[in-house]
């Protein structure tokens, strides 16, 4: 049978014994986590709720940023979690509650540990004792203790969006583990984030993105870069449910995942920290798209595992939302019309899905509400806006109009009150602060179930045989996501018979953008300048296989190269402290005439960030005529899209590596000296080589797919497969017969989305006669259907796929 396809923390005595608590202290020893039928988990949820004091149930419904790392019983964090009763903290290097400076791991644990402790203050038992009753010192009105959310970004990629490096796994970011295909992979970077975040105290994720990037537009502002696992909704869906699986296992369950950005901003049309963005889409088609993941993770999950914890709304306007297309949405975070997406997410909120809305002070969201009221932030009505458009906890980050901090500080004090007294007169508010209330208790059970201080803590003894073990898969991943964008195998083979020769010179330009990790930080290169050639002579210098000349290589870095180029054309545009010496311009015009291989290492470009990002744009329209003779090299540590058609033909060749860490450079590095041959495939459209990803993930016709008959077993009636050899195989009148398709492959070689349309194909060539069609859609690459044995003849079976594809049996 065959198938053919045509298809600084402050340790005072309160807290000096919190710090180093064995993690498991909050039980007996032996003792399991009590495990509690739904009605009972219910029911201790409102007796906890029925404790607590006014100021206690507002609090909780807040996740507030803070400056420093003083948790000293007067720093403002003390008073927040102490006095105010937030519900979480989020931790960020920008506000210098961390430093990736000397041990970070410690830093961070110790400093989770004081901050838990001032949320159970002077509980030293468990708020639900093991019998499943509360703690008598709650039911006397004493403090709750519930444990804080301490969150954190951890996206991969290091720096902006990675919060823990020194020390920590170098994890790659998503558009790598897109690019590499497989879910086991996702799967195993998020059990690495599971495990080193839990290990440090951290007990929220403000990951995965799960946007799609369907249409990238480098020309935007608004562009999702390498933040996304890709361009199609199925495979965002696939590694966003493995990631978040992942994480729950890594962390035995004790690390809460926030998908974002909901309901999708992969189709805004610039940068929505910066501007509140607008997507052109109405709700039909953000269900398709947009919102397909989201509802991967929560409605249609692959496994308990995979569910969510929290989503976090995002601060994108739509447009055409209900089908009227001049209408335009407020921010959806904060807007009524959130609610008719949340339609579609019943279940997941009814189990406890929790709503987190994006940083109520970001830039773009002052933006919107200064152009109304120019001369304050209005704090409150964010705050209620916010609330009431459905979120059950609220981010409070740069929150004033200014950025002081005190201003901020004050600002969370006085909403926090202005919700306590909301509270004590609305009985609709009221009630709805209840509701996010329950949500929250039920998700701060389900990471701690005796909700004990002891279990909060962390002890740094563990930490070396946790943390930075992840190289070898975060390897794996680089080596897979290696991608040869350009061009096809064989012309390279044409182009570069050979790895770079002992006598060949080599000269490496690289994007040293400087990035900060606080205000007041030093800066530090995006990649540092001789990054990639250390590697190239650890690898391949006189002290190892002896490939190459040290005195034969160079390195510079995009902003020297772009001075040199904007010197010689436009001087006026350099900034007198970029200038280059006449010295300086002599001997890189030197360098770059007497290369014979000069290689790229380039990130996104973004000119109005980060002018220096367009050196590689601005050489190869500048210096065309002596780019005859030499062989030029981009390795992509971005997102692959920013170079055009005409500038990409140019290139010898251009890979795509996706992610900046280390094993990427490393990666890159043996691809130049051809002891790794790319394996990845691109995860978004490129139209400067002419990919278009929907495309490329319709049936292969050049890849056969198999067909398979099916009969009831007489013993169990469970489908099993006939034997192939048998030819013909002998059936009776109303007999049934499943027929499966399948595996289908798309033109990577990957299993098709699930929805492939799968046509089968009937014909009794006794009776000369076609039966009716059936269309079934494929699930994992797999298609069904059944027929039915209505009259005795002979039966040929086939199946298509795609444009004219076909199968047959």
């Amino acid at each position: 049978m065959s198938a053919r396809l045509n298809v600084s923390i402050i340790i005072f005595s309160l807290l000096l014994l919190a710090a180093f608590l064995p993690a498991d202290a909050g039980a007996q020893e032996g003792e399991t986590p009590p495990v509690r039928t739904p009605e009972q988990t219910d029911a201790l949820v409102q007796k906890i709720i029925d404790s607590m004091s006014v100021e206690q149930r507002v609090g909780q419904l807040f996740l507030a940023t803070f400056q420093g790392n003083d948790t000293g019983p007067n720093s403002d964090i003390a008073r927040l979690i102490r006095d105010l009763h937030v519900g979480g903290v989020v931790l960020t290097t920008w506000n210098g509650n961390i430093s990736n400076e000397g041990d970070v791991a410690v830093q961070t644990l110790q400093l989770n540990n004081d901050l838990q402790t001032y949320a159970f203050r002077d509980l030293d038992q468990p708020v639900v004792l093991p019998d499943g009753n509360l703690n008598p010192a709650i039911a006397r009105g004493g403090a709750p203790g519930l444990p804080l959310f301490i969150a954190l970004n951890q996206e991969g990629d290091g720096l902006p969006y990675t919060t823990l490096i020194n020390g920590f796994s170098p994890l790659p970011n998503n558009l790598a583990i897109g690019a590499a295909w497989n879910p086991d992979f996702a799967r195993k970077m998020g059990e690495i984030v599971g495990r080193e975040l839990s290990a440090v105290g951290v007990n929220m994720l403000l990951g995965p993105s799960l946007d799609v990037l369907d249409n990238p537009r480098p020309e935007l502002k608004g562009y999702a870069g390498s933040r996304t696992f890709g361009g199609d909704a199925y495979w965002v869906s696939k590694m966003g449910q493995a990631y978040i699986a992942g994480v729950h296992a890594g962390s035995d369950g004790m690390l809460a995942t926030v998908a974002k950005h909901f309901p999708g901003q992969g189709a805004s049309d610039r940068r929505p920290d910066q501007e509140v963005a607008t997507v052109q889409k109405p709700l039909p088609a953000l269900e398709q798209v947009e919102l397909a993941p989201f509802r991967a993770v929560t409605e249609e999950a692959s496994s308990p595992e995979a569910v969510t914890d929290v989503m976090m709304t995002s601060h994108v306007r739509y447009k055409g939302f209900q089908e009227n297309p001049r209408q335009l949405t407020p921010p959806i975070s904060l807007a009524p019309e959130l609610q008719t997406i949340m339609d579609g997410f019943t279940t997941w909120r009814g189990q406890g899905g929790v709503l987190l809305s994006d940083a109520l002070g970001v830039r773009a969201l002052k933006r919107y509400y200064l152009a109304y009221e120019p001369d304050r932030f209005p704090h409150r009505r964010v705050a209620q806006e916010a609330f009431l458009a459905g979120n059950d906890l609220l981010f409070l980050a740069e929150f004033d109009k200014d950025g002081i901090w005190d201003q901020q500080f004050a600002n969370m004090v006085d909403v926090i009150g202005y919700f306590k007294q909301k509270y004590e007169e609305d009985p609709a508010f009221r009630a709805r602060v209840d509701e996010s209330l329950a949500r929250i208790i039920h998700l701060k059970l389900k990471l701690y179930p005796q909700l004990s201080w002891q279990a909060t803590q962390r002890t740094p003894d563990e930490l070396p045989d946790i943390l930075n073990q992840g190289l070898d898969d975060v390897t794996a991943v680089a080596r897979s996501a290696n991608t040869l964008i350009y061009p096809g195998v064989t012309e390279l083979a044409d182009r570069l018979p050979s790895a770079p020769l002992l006598s060949e010179r080599i000269l490496i330009f690289t994007d040293d953008r400087p990035l900060r990790e606080c205000p007041d930080c030093p800066s530090q290169p995006a990649i540092p300048v001789t990054t990639m050639e250390e590697r190239i002579l650890h690898l391949y210098g006189p002290e190892a296989s002896d490939q190459v000349n040290p005195d034969n290589i160079d390195s510079a870095g995009f902003s020297e190269l772009n001075a040199l180029l904007l010197q010689q054309s436009d001087p006026a545009q350099v900034p007198p402290e970029q200038a280059l010496s006449q010295e300086r311009i002599t001997e890189l015009n030197g360098l770059i005439h007497d290369a014979e291989w000069i290689i790229f290492n380039m990130l996104d470009v973004d000119k109005e960030t980060h002018p220096n990002s367009a050196a590689l744009k601005r050489f190869l329209d500048q210096r065309a005529d002596i780019l005859r003779d030499k062989k030029l090299i981009v390795f992509s540590f971005n997102a692959p899209y920013f170079l055009s058609d005409t500038e990409i033909g140019k290139l010898t060749a251009y890979y795509g590596l996706y992610s900046k860490t280390d094993p990427f450079i490393e990666t890159a590095v043996r691809t130049l000296f051809r002891e790794l041959q790319p394996e990845g495939s691109l995860p978004v459209s490129v139209t400067g080589v002419n990919y278009n990803l929907t495309r490329v993930l319709e049936p292969d016709p050049n890849r056969p797919f198999p067909l398979q008959l099916l009969l009831p077993d007489p013993e169990t009636g469970e489908p099993r497969p006939i034997d192939p050899q048998l030819g013909v195989i002998d059936l009776q009148v109303g007999d049934a017969i499943i027929v499966q398709a399948g595996p289908v492959l798309d033109h990577n070689g990957h299993v098709a989305p699930d929805g492939t349309l799968v046509e089968f194909i009937f014909l009794d060539q006794q009776a000369g006669v076609e039966l009716p069609r059936r269309q079934a859609t494929t699930v994992n690459g797999m298609a069904f259907t059944q027929l039915v044995i209505e009259r005795a003849g002979t039966f040929h079976i086939s199946a298509t796929a795609g444009e004219g594809a076909h199968a047959e049996a």
